[in-house]
């Protein structure tokens, strides 16, 4: 069956017994078949968009496929491109990235002659943060089956020392670890906010689990921000252990991409 340039998904309640591969990291290559075996998903058609790609809603009665399916987690903040490579003459292949559990992007047809001749399928430069639950799902909605098929899943290349995503924690609401750690010389700036002259007692600091330094008299307010030196070469996570003047302990983390 033939379907429209665009296609979102709908993935049946019979989505979770669907066989899974081994989570895909950065760059990585993988590949399978889709068989006759494989559990059927419900594909809806969008309205026409041109040639944006997309998940839009369904106007038209859905199509059923089989499926191969494969899940990883963003390692960074960034433009994802999953392009999937079939055989010319089995071109009906789509291809969906589902963010979160959302259909993030959908497509069906290669977008050009070459691609067309080379039995391409590609996502291209979809926005995706650090942590989120990525799948990635390759239907035949034809009957072109066994369909094999090879999937290359590319993400933003590093930047050493940069970190990979804001502060995270509850701590992050006393202070805010580095945007990046220096790999010239391993320095990296903490900065302090306001309320912790009034809240916070101490501030204990590691990297990749290390303690580094703790921080005490914190009530006379003349600290707003620290400079750690030396900082451990491959760190590649901060972490402030925040003690509240009530006892209570709540933490900010931040991973960062490691010094080369």
């Amino acid at each position: 069956m033939r379907v429209s340039r665009l296609l979102g998904a709908s993935v049946a309640v019979c989505l979770p017994f669907m066989a899974v591969m081994s989570p895909a990291e950065a760059n990585q290559n993988l590949s399978g078949t889709i068989t006759d075996s494989d559990p059927l998903v419900t594909i809806y058609e969008p309205t026409w968009a041109g040639d944006a790609q997309g998940c839009a809603g369904a106007l038209v009665p859905p199509t059923t496929a089989h499926a191969d399916a494969f899940d990883y987690v963003a390692k960074s903040t960034g433009l994802r491109t999953v392009r999937v490579k079939v055989d010319p003459a089995q071109i009906h292949v789509a291809v969906y990235l589902y963010r979160n559990g959302t259909c993030a992007a959908g497509d069906f047809e290669a977008d050009n002659p070459t691609e067309q001749a080379a039995g391409i399928v590609d996502l291209v430069n979809v926005p995706v943060d650090f942590g989120d639950q990525l799948k990635v799902l390759i239907a035949s909605p034809s009957d072109d089956v066994p369909l094999p098929w090879s999937a290359t899943i590319t993400e933003p290349p590093s930047v050493t020392g940069k970190a990979t995503h804001r502060t995270v924690g509850l701590g992050r609401k006393y202070l805010t670890l580095p945007k990046a750690i220096n790999c010239s010389n391993h320095h990296a700036t903490v900065n302090l906010k306001k309320k912790v002259r009034k809240k916070v007692r101490s501030i204990v600091f590691t990297a990749n689990n290390k303690r580094l330094k703790k921080i005490t008299h914190l009530k006379n307010g003349h600290h707003k921000k620290f400079v750690f030196k030396h900082i451990p070469a491959g760190t590649t996570k901060l972490k402030a252990t925040v003690t509240l003047r009530s006892g209570t302990k709540v933490h900010a983390t931040r991973a960062y991409y490691r010094c080369l």
